[in-house]
């Protein structure tokens, strides 16, 4: 029997060296962005891949797990916009209803943005003041019928204002209506009194030789056969007639008392005969006195002289002394007064 001469053991018991290698790409994941804003940086998306190894002391895989590209460069959507509102313009009238407008502008809409909603013009109805209107005539109406079916009647037509003048326009010119007369045969006319006025005031406000009285008139006078106006006589009046018909009556007024007089002068006395000599010039007087007052008259009396005088010329003296002639019209000159009583006087006088 052989011994066993021979031993196994176990030697280079660690893994050969083999070198990384990669497995394929995987599929792209999605873009990080759906569109591209302004102003900002494009989207990625990435893929990964594995590896195998390295084993032993192989060599690592060079590159990397992962990889990215840009994507979705393209830009986002812009939605429109618009802008403020402009101003209003100016109505479209001066007066009356108008119109006055205001617009805006949009941003438009950029890459398949929404576009905008709405108009880019607003206008609205405007009035400055209402317009002037003219007046005009309508054609006249047909006749009226006559007023009256006998004596002197009359019938008119009449047109209207379509339009009338409004705000300071021009008003229509001529009458809106027109009268004509009408009728041939006079009707009777039965005369009728108007009835008696007041009584007058007295004549007088004091005294006893006042009188008043008071007036009827006649209404309608009669005509073409119609009835006269009568009247009766009353006999404690006196009546005045006028053509038959009594239309005043007077009657005296009541006991009023004495009347007030006032302190006052008397009416200028006759002029007293020339005083002149033969050989000298006189003057010859008038006179006149204060009359005090009664019956609660005023008692203050007027200011004046009671005696005025004028020049005279002297007498010629020849034949008969007795025969006193003047040579020629005196010649009138205040002596005793002023000039201003000579005036009053001859005012009084009047």
């Amino acid at each position: 029997m052989c011994s066993n001469n021979e031993q196994l053991v176990h030697c280079n018991t660690q893994l050969c060296p083999a070198g990384c290698y990669w497995l394929e790409w995987g599929a792209w994941g999605p873009c990080s962005k759906t569109c591209t804003d302004k102003d900002s940086s494009q989207g990625i998306r990435v893929r990964v891949r594995d590896k195998i190894g390295p084993m032993g002391n192989g060599v690592d895989c060079d590159g990397a797990l992962t990889g990215q590209t840009a994507c979705n460069a393209f830009s986002c959507p812009i939605d429109c916009t618009w802008k403020e509102w402009e101003d209003w313009s100016a109505c479209t009238k001066s007066c009356d209803f108008g119109g006055k407008t205001r617009n805006r502008v949009k941003n438009e809409a950029q890459f398949g943005g929404v576009d905008c909603e709405g108009v880019n013009q607003h206008a609205e109805m405007c009035e400055s003041w209402t317009c002037p209107v003219d007046c005009r005539w309508t054609v006249w109406g047909a006749w009226m019928p006559c007023t009256k079916t006998c004596g002197s009647g009359n019938m008119h037509r009449s047109r209207a204002y379509d339009p009338r003048p409004e705000s300071g326009g021009t008003p229509c010119a001529g009458a809106h209506m027109e009268m004509i007369d009408c009728g041939s045969t006079p009707c009777p006319v039965d005369c009728m009194w108007d009835e008696w006025m007041d009584w007058s005031l007295c004549s007088s406000s004091c005294g006893k030789t006042g009188r008043r009285a008071k007036i009827r008139l006649v209404l309608i006078a009669e005509s073409h056969g119609g009835a006269e106006c009568g009247g009766s006589v009353l006999e404690e009046h006196d009546w005045h007639q006028a053509g038959g018909r009594h239309t005043i009556k007077e009657e005296e007024c009541a006991d009023l008392g004495e009347c007030p007089v006032d302190c006052r002068f008397s009416t200028w006395g006759e002029w007293l005969p020339c005083n002149a000599t033969c050989d000298e010039e006189g003057h010859r007087n008038a006179n006149r006195t204060l009359l005090l007052a009664g019956n609660g008259g005023s008692p203050i009396c007027p200011e004046g002289p009671l005696n005025m005088a004028m020049e005279c010329t002297g007498k010629i003296c020849g034949e008969g002394e007795g025969n006193v002639t003047q040579n020629g019209a005196p010649r009138l000159q205040l002596v005793a007064s002023s000039l201003i009583w000579v005036a009053l006087f001859l005012l009084d006088f009047l």
